[in-house]
C-alpha cells in the first residue's frame, strides 16, 4: 500500500523518497529523518532503528504521554553489534533527537540514547549474621581506569543472569547458580510497580534490574569463597573479584552507583523480610 508522498509502508515506518520517513507515534505519523553526517542508506537506517526493541519500547511508552506531542524524530548515531560470524550485525545503541510540543506551543527538545535494559547481580553470603558481597574490579576506559562494581550482565529470555562476569563467577564458585530459580529481583521487593533502576533518566533509557543471590554459609564455606575469588585475577586478565562486608561497600572508594543502590536495597529488604531472601539449593 502507499504512504505519504507515494512512499511505502515498512513495519511501523512510512518511508519517503527523501532522507527520511515517518514513524507512527501517539496516533500520528511523525517525520523521522537521519542526521546528514551519519553514513549509510537513510532508508535502511530508519528501518533498522524502527526494528530496534528499545526504540519500539520508547514509541510504545510515548503513546501514553498526552502533555507533549512528538513533532519530529532524528536519528543522530547508530552503533551496530557484529555477530560472531562477522557477516551480520544489528543495532546495539542509537541516539535520537526529538522535538515535542504541548498545547501552549512550548517546545521540548531532547537528545537521548536508546540501549535497552541491563542487569546487575548482588551475590551475598551470610556467615553468622554478617553479610558479605562479591565486588568486581575491572578497567573501564570511559572512566580512565579500574573501578569496583557489581557483576553486570543481562537477563536472558528465561530470566537467568548471564554475561562474562556471570560465567567467570560460576566457574570460580561451583556451588553458585545464577539461574532464575536461585536469584530474586531485589528492586522489585521495594518498588513492585517499577522493578528496576533508571541510571540517567535525562540522557538514556537504560534500566537496571538489581538481582540478588543470597546464601547462608559456614565460616569454612566463606573461607573457600574468599580463596576462590583470590584466584580470579589469575584466571583472566581483565576482571577480578573480592569479598567484602556489606557495610564496607558504602566506603568512598566504591563509587559504582548500582553497587551502592543494591546494598541499600538489600539492607532495607533484610529489615522487611529476613526469611525470604535466601537461596535454597
Amino acid at each position: 500500500g502507499g504512504g505519504r508522498g507515494g512512499g511505502k509502508v515498512v513495519g511501523r515506518c512510512v518511508m519517503a523518497a527523501s532522507r527520511g520517513g515517518y514513524v507512527h507515534i501517539q496516533g500520528r505519523d511523525v517525520p523521522m529523518t537521519v542526521c546528514e553526517r551519519l553514513a549509510g542508506d537513510p532508508q535502511e537506517i530508519i528501518s533498522d532503528v524502527q526494528a530496534f526493541p528499545p526504540f519500539e519500547a520508547w514509541v510504545h511508552k510515548m503513546g501514553a504521554v498526552v502533555e507533549f506531542l512528538v513533532q519530529e524524530v532524528k536519528v543522530q548515531f547508530v552503533d551496530r553489534y557484529t555477530a560472531l560470524d562477522g557477516k551480520t550485525s544489528r543495532v546495539g545503541v542509537c541516539k535520537v533527537h526529538t522535538k515535542s510540543m504541548n498545547a501552549q506551543g512550548v517546545t521540548l527538545p531532547s537528545s537521548f540514547v536508546l540501549k535497552g535494559p541491563s542487569a546487575v547481580c548482588l551475590i551475598c553470603f551470610d556467615c553468622d549474621g554478617t553479610n558479605h558481597v562479591v565486588v568486581g574490579t575491572q578497567v573501564r576506559p570511559a572512566l580512565g581506569g579500574a573501578v569496583q562494581e557489581l557483576p553486570a550482565g543481562l537477563l536472558d529470555l528465561s530470566g537467568n543472569f548471564c554475561g562474562v562476569a556471570a560465567d567467570v563467577l560460576t566457574s570460580l564458585l561451583p556451588g553458585v547458580s545464577l539461574s532464575r530459580k536461585y536469584i530474586k529481583n531485589l528492586s522489585q521487593m521495594i518498588t513492585p510497580e517499577d522493578p528496576c533502576l533508571h541510571t540517567v533518566p535525562r540522557g538514556n533509557d537504560e534500566t537496571v534490574r538489581v538481582m540478588l543471590y543470597r546464601k547462608k554459609v559456614t565460616p569454612e564455606e566463606l573461607s573457600a569463597v574468599v580463596n576462590a575469588l583470590d584466584e580470579s585475577a589469575m584466571a583472566n586478565g581483565f576482571i577480578s573479584f573480592e569479598l567484602l562486608a556489606l557495610d564496607e561497600a558504602f566506603r568512598a572508594r566504591y563509587t559504582d552507583a548500582r553497587l551502592l543502590a543494591a546494598c541499600y536495597l538489600l539492607k532495607k529488604s533484610i529489615a522487611l523480610a529476613e526469611g525470604g531472601l535466601y537461596t535454597t539449593m
